[in-house]
């Protein structure tokens, strides 16, 4: 039976050694084909079993304390042979690539949108000027399915948690107008932050594979040793 795993994690800056060590430990046990880490570093990349190929978006600039050489708003790291297709919008908050996956291709999207305090930006207005890539993203070449993926900052449905109301607003309706479905919802995963609370990391796909799609798969902060391992949690979805 063909089968495939997308996943997605804010490793928190992922630059620490002795911590990226139980971030690739929890990464094996997860143990998905396509990964779009966010907030990550070059240090950081996946050995479960497999030949890796990878993407980035660009360095982030080294304009705050904690941003050191190497690293990276996304990375996308998958199994499957991969395309490196260039953002022309923002190049540095987002990453994209066409991987040839076992259930066809498959035009794979990485971005971290704004946040409270993000200084002149809006969700609103980010979220619109990628989804231009996409559009000329699918334009250039018929019959591509699309993932979009990463730190959405916002949750999408339950009780409030993180992002403003129109922010949220945008988000559905953007995706709603590419035939997207976030299937890491509220609806889908129910309360797996603080025990109330929905995601804010998101995974969103075309409708023709959310029939295929099993029960997100969603891991905390810390891992079963009680390590913590980043600020935020991990989610996957299982194509079957």
């Amino acid at each position: 039976m063909l089968r495939m795993k997308i996943a997605t994690w804010n490793v928190a800056y992922g630059d620490s050694p002795s911590k990226n060590a139980i971030v690739i430990e929890e990464m094996m046990r997860i143990d998905a084909d396509i990964w779009i880490l966010t907030e990550t570093h070059d240090s950081l990349c996946p050995t479960a079993p497999g030949v890796w190929s990878s993407i980035s978006s660009d360095h982030r600039p080294q304009d705050a304390p904690k941003v050191k050489d190497g690293s990276r708003w996304v990375a996308i790291w998958t199994r499957f042979p991969i395309k490196l297709v260039r953002p022309t919008y923002d190049s540095v908050r987002t990453a994209a690539g066409i991987v040839n996956t076992a259930l066809g291709d498959l035009l794979v999207f990485g971005t971290v949108l704004p946040w409270y305090r993000d200084t002149g930006r809006t969700v609103s207005d980010e979220i619109a000027r990628q989804s231009e890539d996409w559009k000329v993203m699918l334009q250039a070449r018929s019959g591509l399915s699309l993932c979009v993926a990463g730190d959405f900052n916002v949750n999408l449905g339950g009780p409030h948690y993180y992002g403003a109301t129109e922010s949220k607003r945008a988000v559905h309706n953007t995706l709603n107008e590419f035939g997207l479905v976030a299937v890491t919802n509220f609806e889908r995963t129910g309360p797996v932050q603080f025990g109330k609370f929905g995601l804010i990391d998101h995974i969103a796909i075309s409708k023709a594979f959310v029939q295929r799609i099993a029960p997100p798969e969603v891991w905390q902060r810390q891992n079963y040793r009680g390590e913590v391992m980043s600020d935020h949690c991990g989610v996957a979805v299982a194509l079957l």
